[in-house]
């Protein structure tokens, strides 16, 4: 599976610059199916922060890059989050609010049960619009992952 890149329309602005030395405010509107108004305000912000210069000839705005800018797609990893650390952090928080430690197990209990419970329902209900089979076997399932019982 490839990778997603999401392209905003100031990427697609500043794309229109490969090849392109300068290029018109009404050109690249027109290129980008915007108004003007639009393509403006985003050259005017681009401008401030110097990745976009401005020439005037006659009454018509050309717009060209400063520098170069390499479009590169940011890479987002995500943290792969264990139930204990959610413990551990459930713990850290119930000392600080100096509950009876004695206590506090039977909380986490008590919180986890009503979180999957409230999970349960919308789990149910999603696996039902997509029509699966056996929903309560596959919900156990998940349940000993998750809970690692």
């Amino acid at each position: 599976m490839g990778e997603d890149t999401i392209e905003t329309g100031v990427d697609k602005l500043l794309a229109l610059f490969h090849g392109n030395e300068r290029i018109s405010v009404t050109a690249a509107a027109k290129r980008l199916n915007l108004t003007e108004e639009v393509v403006q305000s985003w050259v005017d912000f681009l401008v401030e922060e110097r990745i976009l210069g401005t020439e005037f000839k006659f009454s018509k705005q050309y717009i060209y890059l400063n520098q170069p800018v390499e479009i590169q797609p940011k890479i987002i990893q995500q943290e792969k989050i264990s139930l204990d650390s959610f413990h551990d952090d459930f713990v850290k928080r119930a000392k600080e609010k100096k509950l009876p430690e004695s206590k506090i197990e039977q909380f986490w209990q008590d919180h986890l049960r009503r979180e999957l419970q409230a999970l349960k329902d919308f789990f149910f209900t999603e696996a039902k619009r997509k029509k699966i089979q056996d929903i309560e076997g596959l919900w156990n399932t998940y349940i000993k992952e998750v809970v690692g019982a």
